[in-house]
């Protein structure tokens, strides 16, 4: 390092020849010190220089001078004092810059003060510390350094700016410097260039990077940035024609963010096929890392464009937690890739995200039409049918729409709101194919479920829509045969008739799953009008193919024997009977009794009562077992076996003491005593009836029976006496009350409820305890059930239950305990519900029971008790499949409940099989799970698939099944389905239970874990 110009003359003119010769030595042997000392600085020798330094400035101070001499002594000591400070920078002493701040300090007007500013800015300078750099730079005087100097000067504070990002400033200094021969000149273009890149002035930038092309250290980098300027001034061409060479030929420093460069202006110029090529270029140098949103884009349409579906979505799937119009479009492209590959529900997660972004306002509009499309496809109905609902809401005017319209009612159709699809597709014009198809599927559908609530009126003008409308021919098929059904159910069986004829003839009749039953339904319809000859064909027309279910077959052979016994064709329907018999199938205690009929009506009376005996000993708790007993008694009467019959009636009271025949009974004893002249016997039997079965019509038999006794006998005035002692039984009171009664009934027959129950309630003011009370109390009771005065009517029906035995004893236990069940008061319905059970007359009537005491033990969680009945419920023969089906599923949830899971599977498997209904859900819910706790996840997936898709417009369970869904996938470790899945609860489910709560925290977890 060479500063010698900077400072004084290298010796000192020694003092005036008055000193003395040893002041000479002294002062000459300062001079050499310093001189010596400045050899060895000039030699870069820094630390032995400081020490020189040093000796200078204490000989200069052990000696004394004339006062001529002084100050140029001082002046070398001063000087010394500036270069240990510049020693100690040179050595990076920790004392460096406090030494030359202190000479600074102390000697602000030395010539060297101004340079130690320039010093100290060079001593941060090769610190790093550009900031120190900058403030002590500015602080010296450019223009009193060496040329050499100004132009290390200007580069280094240029530099030190360029450092803290001031380009503008930086800019200024570099431009001086650029240029220049000296070492600092290629630098300074370069910086200079960059400097005008930072500040977009490409063209300044772009000559001056063209000017270091040859520069043996710089000139491997300007490729990049002349490449980059080309770029962002779109001059796509121009960067290609300047880029191939340069790959080609040279090995520019940043060659793989050139090749990228390359890509991307091909992409511009839509040549995908050289832009792949060349981003390709790019990642084989392990850049993968650097891909912004932009490249990830580009290499992944890049990639769609030619058909490598794989590679695109490798490149877009990582968009997608990224947000900005680069990762909007790229999404969108990755919904078009998965589509390509036909994995739509990748797809319509993809289009989802589309959805949720705001950059480009067409795309998001694109990303949920398609994002509502996947969903109706993959059958995420309700997703499907909020996702259509809020794209019209938001864009009512949109070219898209009305496709929208139309996809939503599909979709609607779909999720089984056929109501609200059939609104909405009727606004629909014109209609697609698939709009009309799913136009009469809703039809269709809302029309079933219209019969189901029993609005058959309705439900026909929605079948003949679905008729009309439309081009499948199997929903044609079935809304013919439910149109049928619902005009039988009307009452117009004749148009009943007539509909499933012509469901007969349609082309695809027989692939629906009701062609077989449309025979015998056919068989119920005419057998409804007693037409037995007609009834019987179509019957024998379903037996010839009958259906799998066994009951419903065999329900048809009976019915079969059945008109052929009407048609007194007994040869024909004792075949029939005998079928079930020897099957030993539902209904053989049935056949056995009809058969048992027959032989009385071919006079074979012993047979007939041999027959009916087996009956009792085969199946002695049958329904029909009170009747087999009468009639074995009745026989005996018709064979004038009197004594016979006598006994035998007696043990038919004893047995069945609460039998609906017991009036009848006592009347057939009664003329066996009187036939045997046995009067007083005969009375007495006549007279239980009367008393204990008041208001029946075998008590006014019995007493029509007592006054031709009494009468026969001359005793009138007995018979006066014991009817005015008799309820309901004086002479003018049953002239009154009749006529006070009949009034009341006439207006419950017009369906005059309301007029009935005034005239009934007037009725048993005047005759609380008249001949026609019971029957008052029983029809008001059900008057205030038709206008659903509950109340009332539950007290009318439990008048009638405390009036003992009566003929409407059965129906009023069936009104009052479905009052009860209907008030939620399971415990007081279980008493009337028990009563049923034990004392039913009608099968229907035992299944109600039956099947409400299920459902009452169920509410209670009384495990046992609901299996108990449940299993009763599914043996029972009259039971319907509804009925079957909820009975299966509560009693696996009391399995359940026990702890027994494999027993309690086989019973939701079997429910599963068997219906599509919330019950059919609930079972395939719990199916799924046990097959999840087993680990069997493909399988517990597949299942809750089928919950969502087949069944799906029950959203608790559907909301259940994709809960379980997240848990599978969880499970497989595929945490991106699981997420989605979860969001897709949360976005959709409108419940206010569990689900989103559950959904919430589930995905809550799963997102701390991808932290």
């Amino acid at each position: 390092m060479n500063i010698k110009k900077a400072v004084l003359p290298l010796f000192l003119l020694i003092g005036s020849v008055v000193y003395s010769f040893a002041q000479q030595t002294s002062i000459y042997t300062i001079n050499l010190q310093y001189r010596n000392a400045l050899e060895l600085f000039d030699k870069e020798k820094f630390g032995v220089a400081q020490l020189e330094f040093e000796k200078v400035d204490k000989s200069a101070q052990s000696i004394q001078f004339t006062p001529a001499d002084r100050d140029n002594i001082n002046l070398l000591r001063i000087n010394s004092t500036f270069y240990q400070a510049l020693c100690a920078m040179e050595l990076f002493n920790d004392q460096a810059e406090f030494l030359m701040l202190d000479f600074v300090e102390k000697y602000p007007e030395n010539a060297l003060a101004k340079s130690a500013f320039f010093r100290l800015g060079k001593f941060y300078y090769r610190q790093n510390n550009f900031r120190d750099a900058v403030e002590w730079f500015e602080k010296a005087d450019m223009y009193a350094l060496s040329d050499a100097e100004r132009l290390e000067y200007k580069f280094k504070i240029g530099y030190s700016y360029f450092m803290q990002k001031d380009y503008k400033k930086a800019k200024g200094f570099f431009r001086d410097v650029r240029g220049s021969s000296t070492k600092y000149g290629y630098p300074s273009s370069y910086y200079y260039a960059y400097t005008a890149y930072a500040e977009k002035d490409y063209p300044t930038a772009l000559e001056t990077f063209s000017n270091l092309k040859d520069s043996k250290i710089y000139g491997n980098l300007v490729p990049y940035y002349i490449a980059q300027i080309y770029y962002q001034t779109a001059k796509y061409d121009e960067l290609i024609d300047y880029s191939l060479p340069v790959l080609k030929t040279t090995n520019p420093k940043n060659e793989s963010a050139m090749y990228r460069l390359v890509g991307s202006a091909y992409f511009k110029k839509s040549d995908y096929r050289k832009a792949r090529e060349f981003y390709n270029g790019f990642l084989k140098n392990d850049s993968i890392k650097l891909l912004n949103a932009q490249d990830l884009y580009q290499i992944g349409y890049a990639n769609y464009q030619a058909a490598d579906y794989g590679n695109a979505i490798k490149s877009l799937e990582r968009l997608a937690d990224s947000t900005g119009i680069f990762a909007q479009n790229g999404l969108y492209v990755l919904g078009n890739a998965f589509l390509k590959q036909n994995n739509k529900q990748s797809a319509r997660n993809a289009f989802q995200k589309v959805a949720k972004q705001t950059a480009d306002e067409k795309l998001t509009r694109e990303g949920v039409l398609n994002y509502g499309k996947l969903s109706h496809e993959l059958n995420f109905n309700e997703v499907a049918v909020a996702t259509f609902r809020d794209y019209i809401k938001k864009y009512p005017n949109d070219i898209n729409t009305n496709e929208a319209k139309a996809y939503l009612g599909e979709a609607l159709a779909g999720s089984k709101n056929y109501q609200e699809a059939l609104d909405l597709l009727e606004t629909v014009n014109p209609k697609s194919k698939s709009a009309l198809q799913a136009y009469q599927q809703a039809s269709y559908f809302r029309g079933v479920e219209l019969f189901n609530l029993k609005d058959f009126k309705a439900a026909i003008s929605l079948f003949d829509k679905a008729i009309k409308n439309g081009n499948d021919k199997l929903i044609t098929s079935l809304a013919t045969y439910w149109k049928a059904e619902s005009n039988l159910e009307n009452g117009s069986t004749q148009t009943a008739i007539s509909g499933y004829q012509q469901f007969l003839g349609t082309a695809s009749a027989s692939e629906t799953n009701v062609f077989k039953k449309a025979n015998y339904n056919l068989g119920y319809a005419y057998f409804s009008q007693e037409n037995y000859g007609s009834a019987a064909n179509w019957f024998d027309k379903y037996l010839a193919n009958p259906e799998t279910d066994k009951r419903l077959t065999n329900d048809a052979i009976l019915r079969s024997g059945d008109c052929a016994f009407a048609l007194k064709n007994y040869e024909k329907a004792v075949n029939q009977y005998n079928k079930i018999i020897n099957l030993n199938a539902t209904g053989t205690d049935y056949a056995l009794y009809q058969r048992a009929i027959i032989n009385g009506l071919q006079n074979q009376s012993s047979t007939k009562i041999t027959a009916l005996q087996n009956l009792l000993n085969k199946y002695p708790s049958s329904n029909y077992a009170d009747d087999a007993k009468f009639e074995i008694a009745a026989t005996y009467l018709f064979t004038n076996e009197s004594s016979s019959a006598r006994t035998a009636f007696n043990q038919f009271v004893s047995s069945y003491p609460k039998s609906n025949l017991v009036p009848r009974a006592y009347l057939n004893l009664g003329l066996i005593s009187y036939n045997l002249n046995e009067d007083d016997k005969a009375l007495n039997e006549y007279k239980k009836v009367v008393s204990n079965y008041s208001g029946s019509p075998e008590s006014k038999e019995a007493m029509q029976a007592i006054r031709n006794i009494y009468i026969g006998k001359g005793d009138a005035d007995g018979f006066l006496n014991y009817s005015a002692g008799t309820p309901n039984s004086s002479i003018s009171a049953p002239q009154k009350d009749s006529i006070s009664f009949q009034a009341a009934n006439s207006k419950y027959l017009k369906s005059d409820f309301s007029g009935s129950i005034n005239s009934f309630s007037s009725y048993l003011k005047n005759y609380p305890s008249g001949y026609f009370a019971t029957d008052a109390h029983y029809y008001r009771g059900e008057s205030y059930l038709q206008l659903k005065d509950y109340s009332n009517a539950l007290n009318d029906f439990k008048v009638v239950l405390s009036s003992g035995n009566n003929f409407y004893n059965e129906k009023s236990l069936v009104y009052t305990a479905r009052i009860l069940v209907q008030q939620q008061n399971c415990s007081a319905a279980k008493t009337y519900l028990n009563q049923l059970q034990n004392n039913a007359q009608l099968k229907e009537t035992y299944g109600f029971a039956i099947n409400n005491l299920m459902s009452c033990y169920e509410g209670e969680r009384n495990f046992d008790s609901t299996l108990l009945f449940a299993r009763k419920v599914i043996e029972y023969d009259k039971t319907s499949t509804d009925e079957r089906n909820l009975a299966g599923l509560f009693a696996g949830k009391s399995l359940l409940g026990k702890k027994d899971t494999s027993a309690a599977i086989n019973y939701f498997k079997t429910v599963a099989t068997a219906t599509t209904t919330i019950v059919g859900a609930e079972s395939r819910y719990y199916i799924a799970l046990d097959l999840f706790n087993k680990n069997k996840f493909d399988d517990a997936k597949k299942m809750s698939f089928v919950i969502i898709n087949d069944i799906p417009s029950y959203d608790y369970w559907i909301g259940k099944s994709f809960l379980l869904l997240g848990d599978i996938y969880t499970k497989q470790g595929d945490n991106f389905q699981a997420k989605s899945t979860l969001q897709s609860v949360l976005d959709n489910y409108e419940g206010d239970d569990e689900i989103k709560p559950e959904a919430r925290k589930k995905l809550d977890e799963l997102n701390k874990l991808d932290n």
